[in-house]
């Protein structure tokens, strides 16, 4: 059991219609906990390979350590898995349980600023579809609760929403022909 320090965990889960390219994502979810302290990876990757355990999936594990100024460590793990071969309500199940696993080892962050909503979840969608920010336009952004929102945004690889509370992006999808960008128009 060798554990590394961590400050922050950040999980995401990525549903393509078909082999894991990037034209062929079609919805995500993403996590973040902090952790501020020893994390065992071996372990936590053993538990998110047993709930892939029998479904084609694509796993990419990294930490990222900075000492710059100040020390600190990210663990970032991105799963990729088949829309085709999972149902949706397998892909909602499939998610609460890797979030739960995540969650387990320290708490989601808070104080997300209302007003930066729009270029958080530009950046983040960019970052998310390996594309310039300067390319991803947003649409909308709406309230969709009490400290959450929707955005909407156009982007090289299709139309996108994402919801947004406190605790960052909850989820995201890929919006087919007539979505937010055909209805721009009207």
């Amino acid at each position: 059991m060798a554990e590394t320090y961590v400050d922050r965990i950040t999980l995401r889960l990525r549903a393509y219609s078909d082999y894991p390219l990037p034209e062929k994502f079609v919805e995500g979810w993403s996590l973040d906990v902090d952790v501020v302290g020893p994390v065992d990876r071996e372990e936590l990757l053993q538990e998110i390979k047993a709930i892939l355990s029998g479904k084609p999936f694509v796993l990419d594990e990294t930490l990222s350590e900075m000492s710059w100024g100040a020390a600190g460590a990210s663990l970032n793990i991105v799963i990729g898995v088949s829309k085709a071969i999972t149902t949706a309500a397998g892909l909602v199940y499939l998610w609460n349980e890797l979030q739960r696993r995540v969650e387990r080892r320290g708490r989601r962050p808070h104080g997300l600023d209302v007003d930066a909503v729009n270029a958080y979840a530009r950046d983040w969608l960019a970052w998310f579809l390996a594309v310039d920010p300067a390319e991803v336009r947003s649409h909308s952004v709406d309230q969709a609760g009490r400290d959450a929102y929707r955005a909407s945004f156009v982007t090289p690889r299709g139309d996108f929403s994402l919801e947004i509370d406190n605790d960052g992006v909850q989820h995201v999808e890929q919006h087919l022909a007539g979505g937010a960008a055909a209805q721009e128009g009207s």
